[in-house]
């Protein structure tokens, strides 16, 4: 396990090297240009999102990091889908710009730290799926399971990009972990870690509230079904994750007066892939949807009513 994790970490390192020399080459997309220019190669090694071709959605994580690590909370400084700059945002979740945030307060806003430790978060998350398969198929199984992980390059990318698939796929693997653990020992502390690592998952990304259920639920046996106990667990692992979400959703409810469990962005997300183009077949063949009008603050709207 320690080799795995040795050659996952230097493989997310090369990939993160490469993002700094072609920046462009690698992103998830180029919607924009870079918003300012760093003035010497060891700014552009700190502040990559600033002055490189990225992502909307990495400028926006970018720049909520900054706002949280200064103190100034959920808000954005550049235009990002119905967000409006200068206002309480909801649009990217809680987790993943939280952790971002931190990231930077410890680092003194240092992209190059926060992509050293989703390097190394990536390569735990190798070992993670090592594990799980070792568990269900033996420890060939696992061998070969954690080497397609640790090659695999959109595992291997998740770790050179400022965006939530870095904190999310290590979530995922730690619910399967979790709840392997809860299934076999039947306890209240297996319980409660399965709700919290849940609740990181789906403050994360919210499609997660789907797909962990749905494990769950493909896992279990018709006699799994009828048992009490597994329920009674069950229902402790949803209990523990609710009251860990709460304090976003209170929050959420404080800032936009509506519930808003995760974040603003699933009407966005069904607006942007089933969208009024001229071109929508190419569009979708090439991933990169334009929509027309592209989405963004509606007037005499808030973030919630325009999602």
């Amino acid at each position: 396990m320690l080799g795995l994790f040795g050659l996952a970490f230097v493989i997310r390192l090369a990939v993160v090297g490469a993002s700094f020399v072609a920046p462009a080459a690698l992103a998830v997309r180029d919607y924009g240009g870079p918003v300012g220019a760093c003035r010497d190669r060891w700014e552009y090694i700190n502040r990559r999102p600033q002055c490189a071709l990225l992502a909307d959605d990495e400028r926006a994580y970018d720049a909520l990091g900054r706002s949280i690590a200064a103190g100034t909370g959920f808000r954005l400084d550049v235009s990002w889908l119905q967000a409006t700059p200068g206002q309480p945002t909801a649009v990217a979740n809680f987790a993943y710009p939280a952790f971002v945030g931190a990231v930077y307060f410890l680092s003194h806003d240092s992209v190059l730290a926060l992509l050293l430790v989703q390097s190394a978060r990536g390569a735990l998350a190798v070992i993670g799926v090592a594990l799980a398969a070792a568990r269900a198929g033996g420890g060939a199984a696992g061998g070969i399971a954690g080497l397609v992980a640790a090659l695999h390059p959109g595992l291997a990318l998740d770790a050179a990009w400022v965006m939530s698939e870095a904190l999310e796929v290590p979530l995922l693997v730690a619910v399967l972990v979790a709840w392997v653990r809860l299934y076999e020992r039947r306890s209240r502390s297996a319980a409660c870690l399965f709700g919290a690592a849940a609740a990181a998952a789906f403050l994360t990304r919210s499609p997660a509230m789907y797909a962990v259920p749905a494990r769950m639920a493909l896992s279990l046996t018709r006699t799994d079904w009828r048992d009490r106990s597994l329920a009674r667990l069950s229902a402790l692992a949803a209990a523990t994750a609710l009251i860990l979400m709460a304090p976003w959703a209170v929050r959420n409810a404080r800032v936009f007066g509506a519930l808003v469990p995760t974040d603003t962005k699933q009407g966005v997300n069904v607006w942007l892939f089933n969208h009024p183009s001229p071109h929508p077949l190419r569009d979708a063949w090439a991933g990169t949807p334009r929509p027309e009008p592209p989405p963004g603050p509606v007037p005499g709207l808030s973030e919630v009513e325009a999602d």
